[in-house]
């Protein structure tokens, strides 16, 4: 935990204590007993209301608590009902103030509004990404003698918020950690008249980074243009018809009234000449300053990866971008573009068809880097303090091994420690709580974790293949396959690095993930694990077509008429015992009465009229192979050796089966 200076309750001398009003000055008499007041602030105008704001300072109780260190603004609201808007006090304030010394994760807002706590908790739980606003009434602060209202109202909007959690792309600094080099990075290339590339895996931060780029660019005679490619308003365009949109984005960024014609100029044999026109007499409207087109999720508008047919496998792509190639290299210094994506094939590839690639050679992909241990350290800790979480350094280790600095998947398995520990804090985080953390998480987060390497999947499959050679300790065929061009993209995502023995997955939990996803694929040296998965995986398909079975039945006939066909499926001498049973008790999930074979014999007698609809075989066929599966699941029962060819076939037949249920479920 840091070492931080004592500080004392107090107020700060020149601090203009008479300004306030009478309400107010009794609640600052009750703050100056346990906070150091250090500037009165001033009056502040929002919309057509006025509010106060002043600076306080945590003593070292708070600091200790809730990780507080820095100032913090507090809003007077002399209002009986809130809005919204209010909260936009903090950033007017903060017009007046250094936000160095001021603390971007918290806020104290004091309201006359009586229902002002579970107003800002609706709206906390509507906007995750905004600071953690403290809300208080006048009347609680006037009569808060002890102290305790104030300290217990700090831990339940600091400890019950995870701010861990957040999903979306991040458009404030609030949250925003490790980042600040690669955004600085490419601002200087832009400057310099140079375009970028930056491509990373799905919420490995590549939109965070492109908002942080339009935050620097307010105020700014520079101006950062977004094309978010992925909205079907974009890709569903026509390429002369988006080089037009464009046009218009930028004469509004640039807040230009010059006139430029309305809207539908642009032809297939104009579009490329009047788009450079309009960005000349745009960029010339106004104070000349380049300006930056940033192209995010560009493999929606690229070949092979498109949303849209005409970009898919048309010359949309090739003449879009030859537009844009010629007004750059003819008039440098306009503008210069960012193309942000999951995939950099649009500009590694040197033909588009039959056509070169206007993008191969003028942009040099880059990926979104990992974060290192210190970037780590400094995202866990502070967040964690803000929530009571005081991280020990084992545990920060363990999450850098684990997660390989992607902040994404850190930020969620810290939310599920968080979710996880109902004690009262501060607490410190010891390797006992995440480990029982990163369990659940592997359990129930395989979804954030398929998000990762899904792009792979999708859209690399040769690098999937490879990633899940490695995963499965195959280091030799991986380095026997692996050219130079696979190998970028995998350590370029972050996946795979290069130690001295070899080549390794640098995260842990991806490889967790790929070993679970592919484990009926690793070579089994033993007959007892070949039994376990038979027999696991025979229990398994039974419960899957159990439950197909229940809802074909059940589609097609009433529930008396279902009934009657799964007991005439049954041998006589069993039939009896079942009658009564109901129908969901009879095809349950766990422990129906039902067998194997009786299953067969449901499918058989209702082929004609159900299955030969499901099964993508002819009823023959699919008896057969029902056959084999059963016969298969005998062995572990009889402990019977089975010998590595017969095992490879028995996984092949059963992936059959377990695909074909799996289409249809």
């Amino acid at each position: 935990m840091k070492v931080v200076a004592a500080v004392d309750p107090g107020m700060h001398p020149n601090f203009r204590f008479n300004e306030f009003s009478p309400t107010e000055k009794l609640i600052l008499s009750e703050l100056r007993k346990r906070w150091y007041l250090t500037n009165s602030g001033r009056d502040i105008e929002a919309g057509t209301s006025t509010y106060r704001f002043i600076l306080i300072k945590p003593t070292t109780k708070f600091q200790t608590s809730f990780g507080l260190e820095r100032e913090i603004c507090l809003i007077f609201s002399p209002y009986e009902s809130f809005e919204p808007r209010t909260l936009d006090a903090y950033d007017r304030a903060l017009k007046h103030v250094s936000s160095v010394r001021l603390d971007s994760v918290c806020r104290v807002l004091v309201s006359k509004d009586k229902e002002i706590c579970d107003k800002i908790s609706a709206l906390s739980a509507q906007e995750p990404e905004q600071p953690t606003t403290v809300p208080f009434t006048y009347d609680e602060l006037v009569g808060d003698k002890t102290g305790d209202l104030v300290f217990n109202r700090f831990r339940n909007f600091f400890f019950s918020r995870d701010i861990f959690s957040v999903q979306g792309p991040l458009r404030s600094d609030t949250f925003f950690f490790g980042r600040a080099r690669l955004v600085q990075d490419l601002v200087d290339r832009f400057k310099s008249g140079e375009n970028s590339g930056l491509f990373g895996l799905r919420k490995s931060g590549k939109t965070s980074v492109v908002y942080s780029l339009i935050r620097w660019s307010l105020g700014r005679d520079e101006k950062v243009v977004l094309i978010d490619c992925e909205s079907p308003s974009v890709h569903g365009l026509r390429w002369y018809q988006l080089l037009e949109r464009i046009v218009s984005q930028y004469r509004e960024a640039k807040e230009s009234n010059l006139k430029i014609g309305g809207a539908g100029r642009y032809n297939e044999i104009n579009a490329s000449d009047l788009f450079s026109e309009d960005v000349k007499k745009i960029h010339a409207s106004k104070k000349a300053s380049p300006a930056l087109f940033v192209f995010d999720e560009i493999e929606r508008i690229s070949p092979k990866t498109a949303s849209s047919k005409h970009w898919l496998d048309g010359d949309d792509f090739v003449y879009f971008w030859q537009s844009i190639r010629s007004l750059i290299q003819e008039f440098p210094g306009l503008i210069n573009f960012l193309i942000v994506g999951t995939n950099p094939q649009s500009v590694e590839e040197s033909k588009v068809g039959v056509h070169d690639n206007p993008l191969f050679a003028l942009v040099p992909s880059s990926y979104v880097p990992c974060f290192k241990y210190e970037q780590t350290k400094d995202m866990v800790e502070t967040l964690g303090s803000y929530m009571g979480l005081n991280f020990d350094p084992q545990v920060i280790s363990k999450l850098q091994e684990d997660f390989g600095g992607h902040p994404f998947l850190t930020r969620q398995v810290c939310s599920q420690i968080h979710k996880g520990l109902d004690v009262n804090r501060p607490v410190v985080v010891d390797l006992s709580v995440y480990a029982d953390a990163y369990s659940k998480f592997i359990k129930s987060g395989a979804a954030y974790l398929g998000m990762v390497v899904d792009v792979l999947r999708e859209q690399f499959p040769e690098e999937y293949e490879l990633l899940t050679m490695l995963a499965q300790g195959k280091v030799e065929d991986y380095e026997s396959v692996a050219s130079i061009f696979l190998i970028n993209h995998l350590e370029g995502y972050g996946l795979v690095e290069r130690q001295l023995k070899g080549p390794v997955i640098s995260v842990n939990a991806v490889k967790a993930y790929m070993l679970a996803l592919h484990r009926y694929e690793i070579d089994l040296d033993s007959d007892e694990r070949r039994r376990n998965e038979i027999n696991e995986r025979s229990n398994a398909l039974e419960i899957a077509l159990r439950g197909l079975i229940r809802r074909s039945l059940r589609v097609a006939n009433s529930e008396a008429k279902s009934v009657e066909l799964v007991l005439n499926a049954v041998p006589s001498d069993r039939r009896s015992k079942l009658i009564g049973i109901s129908y969901r008790e009879l095809l349950r999930d766990e422990g129906a009465p039902l067998f194997l074979l009786d299953l067969k014999s449901i499918i058989d007698r209702s082929w004609d009229s159900i299955f030969k609809n499901i099964f993508p075989v002819d009823k023959q066929r699919f008896l057969t192979y029902f056959d084999d599966v059963n016969e298969a699941r005998r062995i572990p029962a009889h402990a019977k050796a089975i010998s590595k060819d017969d095992f490879s076939a028995w996984r092949a037949l059963i992936k059959r089966f377990e695909t074909w249920v799996a289409d249809v479920c």
